[in-house]
């Protein structure tokens, strides 16, 4: 397990984010329009999120030979992230991809990230 690769932690919204979304607390509509997290109290700040989700995906790849392929399981906000990492989109051009879904990263011998697909979710059988 690589603890970075834990979802983005809500502040004081933690294990509530769901519940302030439902009844249109006035902090989610800045949330999405400065797209960072930083404007709930106390949330993580989006460098040093960005920063544990880089130091993950390094120990990712120092776990893996050249040629092999790793595997990760992880959450939508790291998700989201890591994707704009690898291609310097908007900070949440990448949120909310479907459950389950298969996103594709490839990290190059100069450690350059790819984004080869984002929330393939054709092995669910949708149409």
């Amino acid at each position: 397990m690589i603890e970075d690769l834990r979802e983005v932690h809500m502040g004081d919204w933690e294990h509530t984010f769901y519940g302030h979304a439902r009844s249109g607390h006035p902090l989610l509509q800045q949330l999405f329009v400065q797209e960072t997290w930083s404007v709930i109290p106390n949330a993580e700040d989006p460098e040093r999120f960005a920063a544990r989700l880089r130091g993950a995906i390094g120990e990712i790849i120092e776990a893996t030979h050249p040629g092999e392929t790793s595997v990760a399981f992880s959450h939508a906000a790291v998700i989201a992230d890591i994707c704009r990492q690898a291609t310097g989109s908007k900070p949440f051009a990448f949120l909310a991809p479907e459950n389950t879904s298969v996103t594709r990263l490839v990290v190059d011998a100069a450690g350059n990230w790819r984004l080869r697909n984002f929330n393939d979710v054709s092995h669910l059988g949708y149409h």
